[in-house]
């Protein structure tokens, strides 16, 4: 398997351990404090960030 195929394979299966693992037990949006509901926005946006830089760097590995 290429590395590619390899570095696809291990990103799909972090993903889907860390999607698992903080979905748990969470609070209906309607229920959490305003500091737990800023704190939830920050996290997206990180996670956003990093899904984009991902992508930028996957696309300029491969030329």
């Amino acid at each position: 398997m290429s590395d590619w195929g390899e570095g696809f394979a291990a990103g799909i299966l972090v993903g889907l351990v860390i999607g698992i693992f903080s979905t748990r037990k969470q609070k209906p949006w309607s229920e959490m404090t305003d500091r737990e509901q800023k704190a939830r926005i920050a996290m997206m946006i990180v996670l956003a960030t990093a899904l984009v830089v991902g992508i930028v760097v996957l696309l300029l590995a491969g030329t």
